[in-house]
């Protein structure tokens, strides 16, 4: 029985994946932009300035765990949420007063910009629980049906000591046209990590594939995996 859930819930994440494809296309770049981004990173320095730093921090590295890191994260995935505050499809009574004075090209800039930063990991002192999240964010569980995150949050090199990885469900990575190229999670701060993991599973926050695998993961397990990431360069 555990293998037929492992096959299902791979079935059911590649097909969701496939059609979520279509949606983080919406969020590239418009063709014939002539603005560089080097040249949208420099001008959205100032609108970072003026609407982010406060609570993002000058460079997207906050200082509050609760409030996520910016920095080094995907120009495309940044646009992609922002546009989402400013239409109400993420709801944040903070974020959307601040989107509402942005214009789209605005949003653009600011996430160049923030994406031209280097994201600072935090230091983590459970050395047990980041080897449990090391292996469970590169590996999932095949035999629970726990989709490892790296099938769509990849942004590293395989490390080599991740037993099982070409076998079980990560292996999942090679397979490019069923991956969506989510948000980079690594050097994000663990509590904003497992809040949103929370929110996922609770349906707060929408992603039919995040609420999946949110929902089939243990608290645990969201420690374990969130407290990887924050300490991973």
């Amino acid at each position: 029985m555990g293998t037929m859930r492992a096959l299902a819930v791979l079935a059911l994440v590649g097909l969701v994946a496939i059609a979520a494809m279509a949606g983080y296309r919406r969020f590239a770049w418009p063709p014939g932009e002539r603005q560089t981004l080097a040249e949208q990173a420099r001008l959205g320095a100032r609108i970072a300035a003026a609407h982010c730093a406060a609570c993002h921090g000058p460079k997207g590295n906050s200082a509050d765990p609760r409030v996520p890191k910016l920095a080094g994260q995907r120009a495309s995935y940044l646009n992609g949420q922002l546009t989402d505050f400013r239409d109400g499809r993420r709801a944040s009574t903070v974020m959307a007063p601040v989107v509402a004075t942005l214009s789209v090209r605005g949003m653009r800039e600011v996430a160049a910009y923030f994406a031209d930063q280097s994201i600072q990991p935090d230091p983590r002192d459970q050395p047990a629980l980041r080897a449990e999240g090391k292996a469970l964010f590169w590996s999932g569980i095949v035999a629970q049906g726990l989709q490892s995150c790296s099938a769509c949050h990849e942004a590293r090199t395989v490390p080599a000591e991740i037993p099982g990885f070409r076998a079980g469900m990560g292996a999942m990575r090679g397979m490019d046209m069923m991956r969506v190229q989510g948000p980079n999670l690594f050097g994000q701060h663990a509590a904003y990590t497992i809040s949103q993991l929370r929110a996922f599973a609770d349906g707060k926050r929408p992603g039919m594939v995040m609420a999946r695998v949110a929902a089939s993961m243990t608290p645990r397990e969201r420690r374990a995996v969130a407290d990887y990431l924050a300490s991973a360069p």
